[in-house]
């Protein structure tokens, strides 16, 4: 099978060609307008090929051009076209692409308004009388925390059963917090101009929020087809914009300056408006749902005296080997910690490292003892049976060999226990959890240290809210 690539201006285009298929051949042509889009996938696939293990080995055949659209559908060097790029023409590449009879797979959205949409029922109509597959990406599917997520929606005493629900309180709330700024394959993406301009990306209403729904409908009612003209009922809905500074943008876009394009929305105080946010609540067969979107610029971040700390039933502090706290933010954590709360700390390592964290840890619990979690402890049995341990190493430790750094050389789980018997703080010393959840894309990472870290991560959420 021959793979084709259209105007690949999201990162998700190139993310498809990580590996290699073996029912893909290696030759790849490559259609799209000249620009950094482009570039920008061509350095993504070249760094591929270039890893030292598991490199893959594609052949891009780029035909740069202005009649990129034209020049693909006459060629026809392709079985199936990949488009994730600019969502302003999504709609029109599809269209063009099932009626040449070349399965499409697309990602999401397919239509970011009105008109769009109407089109894309169309094109889904062409495929049919063509004969080809027209298909969503949808990779939060293949996202591990999803998976493991369907999974548990199909265990009672986790889940528990699907309810109607209502407005007020919905039996089904999805909701994802979207960053601007990300790491992709372990390094920073670059994210186009046009991202951020709503008639070309869509509003986050029509592009994230596609996942949430997605998602909903793939655990609630699996492979069960449904009709949105009449399984559907929206009952209300609303949108707020992500506000980004002129510094912000420059951070995440490599530009200077914003673009002509996004001068509407740029206000009087120089920010950048984006409407990427929003909220719908709608039923499916009479089943309340709540899905909402919100973005971010960067990754959120508390202190320990913010008041929204008491919002987090759960928090994860790292490398807190440095940590010097004071006698006002001992007494908050201490306060946070008994009043339910449960913190989960991670990445220090060795002798003096753990003489600091002792220090600060000591001033928040002066009366309490770090034990070692005995391994059956419930922490360990929860969703996984973890009977036995496995030393999660920081990603650079592994990359020189070892599992292990400064002399830290074997792995601790340590706890501190209120006076019920309940784990207030999982200590996970000398390990670097947060790594293997970050790298999981990255080949260089084993398997077996990333799958064991969502094991422990699922297990300390699913205690902190059960106990």
């Amino acid at each position: 099978m021959k793979l084709t690539i259209l105007a690949p201006g999201h990162f998700h285009a190139a993310l498809v060609q990580k590996k290699m298929y073996a029912d893909i051949e290696p030759d790849v042509h490559v259609y799209a307008p000249a620009g950094t889009d482009l570039d920008d996938y061509v350095r993504t696939v070249e760094s591929y090929n270039a890893r030292k293990e598991n490199p893959t080995a594609w052949q891009l055949k780029v035909h740069p051009g202005a009649d990129f659209l034209e020049r693909l559908v006459a060629d026809k060097n392709g079985d199936v076209v990949v488009i994730s790029g600019n969502n302003q023409r999504k709609t029109e590449y599809l269209s063009r692409t099932v009626a040449a009879r070349v399965h499409t797979l697309a990602d999401k959205p397919m239509a970011i308004d009105a008109s769009g949409f109407e089109a894309l029922g169309r094109a889904f109509a062409v495929a049919r009388e063509q004969g080809v597959l027209l298909y969503d990406i949808m990779t939060e599917r293949h996202e591990i925390t999803t998976m493991l997520q369907k999974e548990f929606s199909t265990i009672a005493p986790v889940f528990g059963e699907l309810r109607n629900g209502t407005t007020e309180l919905p039996a089904v709330t999805k909701e994802s917090v979207h960053h601007f700024s990300k790491l992709v394959s372990g390094m920073p993406i670059r994210r186009p101009a046009w991202f951020f301009d709503t008639a070309q990306q869509g509003e986050g209403l029509v592009d994230i929020t596609t996942h949430l729904v997605d998602l909903v409908q793939w655990e609630c009612f699996p492979e069960r087809i449904l009709d949105y003209r009449n399984d559907i009922e929206i009952i209300r809905a609303r949108r707020w914009p992500t506000q980004i500074s002129a510094a912000q943008f420059a951070k995440v876009t490599q530009l200077e300056s914003f673009p002509a394009f996004l001068e509407k929305d740029v206000q009087s105080d120089g920010m950048l408006h984006v409407y990427a946010n929003g909220e719908i609540d709608y039923t499916i067969k009479g089943v309340q749902r709540l899905t909402r979107i919100d973005t971010a610029g960067e990754g959120q971040q508390l202190s320990i005296m913010d008041e929204s700390l008491y919002d987090y039933p759960w928090v994860y502090a790292v490398e807190v080997g440095s940590w010097v706290l004071s006698d006002e933010e001992a007494a908050r954590l201490r306060d946070y910690l008994l009043r339910g709360g449960f913190l989960v700390v991670d990445d220090f390592h060795g002798t003096m490292e753990w003489a600091g964290f002792v220090a600060s840890m000591g001033r928040v619990f002066p009366d309490r003892a770090i034990v070692e979690i005995p391994i059956e402890d419930a922490v360990f049995h929860l969703a996984y049976d973890l009977p036995e341990q496995i030393q999660i190493p920081g990603i650079q430790s592994l990359y020189s060999g070892l599992t292990y750094e400064r002399d830290g050389y074997t792995p601790h789980w340590r706890g501190i226990y209120d006076d019920e018997g309940r784990l207030m703080v999982v200590i996970n010393f000398n390990m670097d959890l947060g790594d293997a959840w970050e790298h999981a894309d990255v080949p260089e990472y084993a398997l077996q240290y990333t799958t064991r870290a969502y094991k422990y991560a699922i297990n300390y959420i699913l205690y902190a809210m059960t106990h």
